[in-house]
């Protein structure tokens, strides 16, 4: 007997559309309000990080030094800093930046993650308490880290 495969492969016959794990994973997703806000949320700035040349005609680096330290008005949405610099348009442009950012913070984790599970799982229970403390030795703690004794050397004058 086969074991772990589903009926309809079991039968000869496709397993249908809906079905299908992603389908299924959909539907789940469809299902909580919450999920559905973040994902709207997500593809928002997506949606602007990929847009921001149409929306913003402006460079974000442009100066403006007649209109330094504005308030917020209708030309200028979040108002503009020291330079003139209208600071919407440089937080728009800095999704483009942030997103990417982010994407890559969260698959290093799971890289670094699924490394360690399954170095977890191959090893078995013994390999548990390093595995578990070695996130703990990124952490610099303060009689032992280079940079605290450089940071103190500095501090005395």
């Amino acid at each position: 007997m086969l074991t772990g495969v589903r009926t309809a492969e079991r039968l000869g016959t496709r397993s249908r559309w809906w079905d299908r794990p992603a389908w299924q994973a959909f539907r789940a997703l469809w299902q909580r309000p919450s999920a559905l806000v973040g994902l709207a949320i997500l593809l928002f700035w997506i949606g602007v990080a990929l847009t921001v040349t149409f929306l913003v005609p402006f460079h974000p680096l442009a100066t403006d030094v007649s209109a330094r330290l504005q308030s917020p008005s209708l030309t200028h949405w979040f108002g503009t800093d020291d330079l003139g610099r209208d600071i919407f348009r440089r937080t728009l442009y800095g999704a483009r930046i942030s997103l990417p950012a982010g994407f890559l913070t969260v698959l290093g984790a799971l890289v670094i993650g699924c490394l360690v599970g399954a170095i977890a799982g191959y090893a078995g229970a013994g390999s548990m308490p390093s595995l578990c403390a070695s996130p703990t030795w990124c952490l610099p703690s303060p009689r032992s880290s280079w940079q605290w004794r450089l940071l103190l050397r500095l501090v005395r004058v």
